[in-house]
C-alpha cells in the first residue's frame, strides 16, 4: 500500500509541475543564438549584431536579453523586423532597451504587426538613448525585450539588430 501512495504522491506532482503558472514574468537570456562580429581591429568600427529570436512564449512582464553589448562598445540604434506576428489575444507590445532604461531605444513596438514589418527608435522623449547619439557601454549590458502582452502567445518571432561602434 505505501508504494502506491508513493506512485500516486509522484504522479500528482508531477502533473502539478507541468502546469503553466499564469501571472509570473521571467527574465530569459535569448543571446545564445545571437549572430555578431566585432571588428578585429582599429577603433571606430561599425558593426551590426542581430539575432532572431523565438517570442512565442512570451507573456506579460517577460524580459528577453537579446544581445550581448560589450565593454566599450558604442550603439547608436536597435531595428526590429517581425518575421512571425505574436498571436496574444489582444494586446502584444516590447520595450526595447537595456539592464538601465528598459525603453531607452524604443517604446510599445507592436509584435502584433505584419510580418515584414521595421521599426527603430526615433529618438523621441522615451527613445533617450537614439536621441543622445547612442549609448557608450562602459561595462557589459544586454539589449532587452520587455514584453506587455494580454492573452497568450502561441506564435512569434522577431528580428533583433543593433548598429555599433567599437571604441576599445
Amino acid at each position: 500500500m505505501n508504494k502506491m501512495k508513493l506512485w500516486l504522491i509522484g504522479i500528482a506532482t508531477a502533473l502539478l509541475l507541468s502546469v503553466p503558472m499564469a501571472g509570473y514574468a521571467a527574465t530569459v537570456d535569448k543571446t545564445g543564438s545571437s549572430v555578431y562580429g566585432i571588428p578585429a581591429s582599429g577603433l571606430n568600427k561599425t558593426f551590426i549584431m542581430t539575432n532572431t529570436v523565438d517570442i512565442s512564449a512570451a507573456t506579460n512582464g517577460d524580459v528577453f536579453q537579446v544581445l550581448p553589448v560589450g565593454t566599450g562598445s558604442c550603439v547608436l540604434n536597435v531595428f526590429t523586423k517581425i518575421i512571425t506576428a505574436n498571436d496574444a489575444a489582444t494586446t502584444s507590445s516590447v520595450d526595447i532597451g537595456d539592464g538601465s532604461d528598459a525603453n531607452g531605444y524604443d517604446d510599445d513596438v507592436n509584435m502584433k504587426a505584419t510580418a515584414g514589418t521595421f521599426t527603430k527608435g526615433m529618438g523621441s522623449s522615451t527613445d533617450q538613448y537614439v536621441t543622445d547619439v547612442g549609448k557608450l557601454y562602459t561595462t557589459g549590458d544586454t539589449i532587452d525585450l520587455t514584453f506587455t502582452v494580454t492573452g497568450t502567445n502561441t506564435v512569434g518571432e522577431v528580428k533583433v539588430m543593433a548598429l555599433c561602434v567599437d571604441l576599445n
